[in-house]
């Protein structure tokens, strides 16, 4: 017959390990992680505004936040919030994103199907499109 024999000290090393690991998997599955559809979405709002101007004098808040919508890190997307358990976009708060041009009736903004908070405020839209 064996006999298992476990120390107190090896019984909380392992305890603690484990206490440690699923609060590091519980923070990188906590951090909101966009689909790659709303990432395609998002660079293609980004390119029907391919010319950005902004008058830093009247509105010294205007920032060109889809300058920074290159890559797939959630942090690299100014102004955009990403659902924590579904990655869809809920929020785009593009207020003076120096965004000029036209805005047309089948632009890709009208594919994010999930959005709850949409500002398009002090852009420079020079008309809407049917």
């Amino acid at each position: 017959m064996v006999k298992l024999c476990f120390h107190v000290s090896s019984i909380s090393h392992f305890l603690c390990c484990v206490f440690v690991s699923s609060f590091f998997v519980k923070t990188l599955v906590c951090q909101p992680f966009p689909r790659p559809d709303q990432i395609e979405i998002l660079l293609a709002f980004k390119n029907e505004f391919p010319i950005l101007k902004c008058d830093f004098r009247k509105w010294s808040d205007s920032k060109q936040k889809t300058k920074s919508w290159t890559s797939k890190d959630v942090k690299s997307f100014d102004g955009v919030v990403f659902d924590n358990d579904t990655g869809v976009v809920t929020k785009l708060d593009l207020l003076g994103a120096c965004l000029s041009g036209t805005l047309r009736a089948n632009s890709s903004l009208f594919r994010f199907h999930h959005l709850r908070y949409l500002d398009l405020s002090y852009n420079y839209f020079d008309s809407l499109s049917a």
